[in-house]
């Protein structure tokens, strides 16, 4: 059976509870980590998991827990859309026509 060798997760590469105290203050400095010998490509200074690819480790950033929307913008999109579909309509129909 083949399995795939290309990258592998490092789960013990740095201690959890290294990970968790840097994360909660954001140190963790975007580009090479000499200390626990990873690159971090997180510029939010929180990483994630990290990947091993032919001996390179690589730090991912954190995936964020919640992704917050905003709903004013939400409201907006749907207005505007609304507007264009009401101005086709007149458009459409004619502008001084009743609705069918």
């Amino acid at each position: 059976m083949y399995t795939q060798t290309l990258y592998k997760i490092l789960d013990d590469h740095i201690k959890p509870k290294v990970i968790k105290r840097l994360n909660r203050y954001k140190k963790w400095k975007y580009g090479y980590n000499e200390d626990h010998d990873v690159i971090v490509i997180s510029k939010t200074g929180e990483i994630g998991e990290i990947y091993e690819i032919q001996n390179l480790k690589i730090a991912l950033p954190k995936i964020p827990k919640q992704i917050t929307t905003n709903n004013d913008l939400i409201i907006t999109i749907y207005l505007v859309v609304y507007a264009v579909y009401v101005h086709l309509y007149l458009h459409y129909h004619g502008c001084n026509c009743n609705p069918c």
